[in-house]
């Protein structure tokens, strides 16, 4: 009977093999199929890797690009870039030429896989000199600030920071060696904060600014007189003249209407030979500017309350049938003279009735930089004349730098006035005075009336001059935004 029931079941074994052949088979092209997916998982997660690597190439390119300082603009937008084995493509997203910060967006990929892109969006920012209210490198070993006194706005000193008393600090402060004088009074003192902070390096000269208006600015050479009138302004300064036995004189010219330099810079060049010489890179400006602009000395800048175009401090001039004597016309009005925006106002921002600061509306900004001093004119006129040639008060809406010395009023001990009012930024090498009183209380020169511009805590004037020893730096870091996934 075993042996019948064997005999049943030899037509069973072929099929048995077919099945387990078929089973074997089909486990054989699962496990290969499998095999073959895992690698195509890893070589697109290496891909996908990979277009990372190259996205943030592309960011670091842009950043190394702009800390060069070459001046050069980049070219390389919106079109792929060969990196290493695949590309990158950079976008503007948010992107001004005189802001201080920008958001760029970068897409990477492996060559051949363009399906797979990944993408990293980046706010960078720079860090500069008209951020500050207030900056100085060295303040001097009596200096101190004192009961009374405000700073609306970032404060920085890369030496020691005197305190006597209780000024106020409206904005966060830094210093690079030592705080004296605070006691107890800190938080009466500095509202937002006070700490140290590495030394900030200043520039040892204004060069690029020259560089600048020598491309697509406005260059002169020798003492420089400028009316700012809007988006225009007139100009005396000095030619060359070489006469037939190759002698050289200057002869001032007269220039009026001209517009705005298309880059926004104006220089004037030449060398330290006094104050009104022909030959000196002094600039002398007053006026209301509608616009953006930077304008450069390679000596001093003076700061002016009547039209630094006339000539002479008074003159006779017919009025009906008088004679009278006529001093040049105050700018750019007689309420408000000095160097003023035209479309920008400034307004107080209070904490209950506490002033804390001011803000700003508009769009104009001025640089005024000079490679050694910035004054407000004193005593002198061109025409030699000794008289207060200062007004009471004085508006100045600018970010002054004064890159080897410092800021300040010429006949600060002589003529008693009233108000620097500067609404701005002032980076100086060494604080000047403006004022002084003497032992028995007797007030000469200004008071200060100073606070930031807080527009150029994001903007700068035009090639405003940059710490040296920081640059362009990633703020923030977004890998594959949501709108991009």
């Amino acid at each position: 009977m075993f042996k019948l029931l064997w005999q049943n079941e030899d037509g069973m074994v072929l099929p048995l093999v077919v099945v387990m052949i078929a089973v074997f088979t089909i486990l054989g092209f699962s496990a290969l199929f499998m095999v073959d997916t895992q690698a195509g998982l890893e070589e697109k997660e290496i891909h996908r890797t990979g277009a990372l690597h190259y996205a943030e190439a592309g960011i670091n390119d842009y950043l190394g690009h702009l800390n060069r300082r070459i001046n050069v603009p980049w070219d390389k937008w919106n079109v792929p870039v060969p990196f290493e084995d695949g590309y990158y493509q950079l976008e503007q997203v948010e992107f001004d030429e005189s802001s201080l910060t920008r958001v760029i967006q970068a897409t990477g990929w492996v060559a051949g896989d363009e399906g797979n892109k990944r993408t990293i969006r980046a706010k960078i920012g720079r860090r500069a000199f008209n951020e500050y209210a207030y900056f100085s490198h060295d303040d001097g070993p009596n200096i101190y600030w004192k009961t009374g006194e405000v700073c609306y706005g970032p404060y920085h000193t890369n030496n020691i920071l005197n305190i006597s008393g209780t000024p106020t600090f409206y904005g966060p402060v830094t210093y690079s060696k030592d705080v004296i004088g605070v006691g107890n009074n800190a938080k009466k003192i500095f509202r937002a904060g006070y700490r140290m902070v590495p030394e900030i390096k200043l520039p040892n000269n204004n060069y690029q600014l020259k560089e600048r208006a020598l491309e697509r600015g406005h260059y002169y050479f020798g003492r420089t007189r400028i009316l700012l009138d809007g988006d225009r302004y007139h100009v005396k300064y000095y030619e060359e003249i070489t006469d037939g036995r190759g002698r050289k004189t200057y002869q001032e010219q007269e220039k009026r209407n001209l517009p705005l330099p298309e880059n926004g810079v104006i220089y004037v060049d030449g060398g330290n030979d006094g104050k009104f010489a022909a030959t000196s890179g002094n600039l002398f400006i007053a006026g209301e500017l509608s616009g953006n602009l930077t304008v450069g000395a390679a000596n001093d800048i003076y700061i002016l309350g009547y039209d630094p175009l006339e000539n002479q401090w008074e003159k006779n001039v017919k009025q009906g049938n008088k004679t009278v004597t006529k001093k040049p016309d105050p700018v750019p009005n007689a309420a408000t003279q000095g160097i003023v925006y035209k479309n920008t106002v400034f307004r107080q921002v209070k904490s209950g009735k506490e002033v804390t600061g001011y803000e700003a509306d508009g769009d104009d900004m001025l640089g005024l930089v000079a490679n050694n001093k910035i004054r407000i004119l004193g005593e002198d006129w061109f025409d030699g004349v000794k008289a207060d040639v200062a007004p009471n008060n004085i508006t100045i809406h600018a970010a002054l730098f004064s890159i080897n010395e410092g800021f300040g009023y010429e006949s600060y001990t002589k003529y008693k006035k009233e108000n620097i009012i500067l609404r701005g930024s002032l980076v100086q090498h060494t604080r000047k005075p403006v004022g002084e009183t003497d032992w028995m209380g007797k007030k000469t020169g200004y008071y200060k009336d100073y606070a930031h511009d807080p527009r150029m805590l994001t903007t700068a004037p035009p090639n405003f001059p940059e710490p040296l020893n920081t640059g362009w730096e990633i703020k923030e870091w977004i890998v594959d935004p949501p709108e991009d996934r």
